[in-house]
């Protein structure tokens, strides 16, 4: 939608009595060039002024946000009045930044940001022009919001009540590695993926549905951490070439990718009925790690996860560097005769996993370890290293 305001200001300058010379006739000239850009300038602010009024100050509440610290003040700027009428509902509000491209990268920083924020669907903007139809002169903003303010402060009396609930005993934590397991782990028990759920690109769909796709995951992921005292931003982006959105974390002072979607898996018993497992592939894990299957797509840039120290695997001593068959074998039988019935252990190398396998299974050293157990089965990810036994 385009609205175009005009104020027409004619100047008159009169110069009499003036040298010929090229001297004189060069500093008229700078003049001259001088007072129109001035007029100008003058005639550009003025139009604005009656298209905005004034742009109200907001401070900012986001500092310590991820993405919001990669933006540029003009992204900032922008960021912090999208944010402060999505927080209060406001409506046709005046933004500084006279471009789009400002506009949406703020857009998507605050979605990183914020996963707790469900009562909004995106933005809405009209455009103001100069006279020459080209040159965007001043834009404002609405959010649109899916329910009223009342209703909002309804609905998240009902979701902060169950968080409270869900997050009964994590007081104790206090590692950041053990909070992100919680998390990460009370997700997956509580939740189902349904494609088809109401509400699934929101937290609702978690906490009062118990449905959710990517979207909801990773928002309520995010939600879960910050009231846990651990940073985390919402990555979009593809896996496998469908879309897909996951997190940044930030745990004991480095940062690595959770993906709580694909940590939602199931396998099928002896009797073929699907049950819900826990995959731990994917927390805690690298940048060479996850961009094997996902690609980013965010206006900000991300930083390289490269620390391995809170990995899932190595946290929990199921990481071998090397061929020990003894305690390999040891490991993977604790597991299999616990209440999980279930054993992974990941390996530095795809070789070092297919001489597990091979070891194993294939040679079935591994009922060395057990007793009274006739059925196996078994998985591998090629893209984690990782060898997975069932019973």
């Amino acid at each position: 939608m385009r609205k175009k305001a005009g104020v027409f200001i004619l100047i008159l300058i009169a110069i009499i009595g003036l040298s010929s010379c090229d001297r004189v006739k060069n500093k008229v000239s700078e003049l001259t060039s001088t007072v129109t850009e001035d007029v100008a300038d003058y005639q550009r602010q003025l139009q604005r002024s009656q298209v905005l009024g004034e742009i109200t100050e907001v401070e900012s509440v986001s500092d310590g946000k991820y993405a919001y610290s990669c933006l540029n003040d003009e992204e900032k700027l922008a960021y912090d009045q999208m944010l402060d009428a999505i927080l209060n509902f406001k409506s046709d509000v005046s933004v500084s930044t006279t471009d789009l491209t400002v506009l949406e990268t703020a857009y998507e920083a605050i979605k990183a940001d914020y996963g707790g924020i469900f009562w909004f669907t995106g933005y809405s903007y009209v455009t103001y022009y100069e006279n020459d139809g080209v040159t965007i002169m001043a834009i404002k903003i609405s959010p649109q919001f899916t329910m009223t303010k009342e209703q909002k402060e309804k609905k998240q009396a009902e979701i902060d009540a169950v968080v409270d609930q869900w997050l009964e005993g994590s007081e104790s934590l206090t590692d950041d590695y053990e909070k992100t397991k919680f998390v990460y782990e009370t997700l997956i028990n509580r939740v189902d993926y349904n494609a088809y759920s109401l509400e699934n690109q929101n937290i609702i769909s978690v906490f009062l549905n118990q449905s959710t796709v990517c979207q909801g995951y990773a928002s309520a992921a995010s939600y879960l951490l910050e009231r846990l005292g651990v940073p985390s931003t919402i990555i979009t982006g593809s896996a496998n070439g469908e879309p897909h959105a996951w997190n940044l974390v930030y745990v004991n002072n480095a940062y690595y990718f959770m993906d709580v979607t694909w940590g939602n898996s199931h396998y099928r018993d002896k009797d073929n009925e699907a049950i819900k497992r826990i995959g731990y592939d994917y927390l805690n894990v690298t940048s060479e790690e996850l961009f094997k299957t996902h690609t980013v797509d965010e206006p900000f840039a991300l930083p390289e996860c490269v620390s391995n120290a809170d990995n899932y695997y190595i946290r929990e001593e199921l990481y071998f560097t090397d061929w020990y068959p003894e305690l390999i074998g040891n490991t993977i039988q604790a597991d299999l005769m616990s209440d999980k019935k279930e054993a992974t252990v990941k390996f530095a190398s795809a070789d070092l996993m297919n001489r597990a396998k091979e070891y194993y299974l294939d040679e079935q050293h591994i009922y060395d370890y057990l007793s009274g157990v006739d059925r196996l089965s078994y998985y591998m990810s090629e893209d984690m290293n990782t060898l997975t036994i069932l019973r």
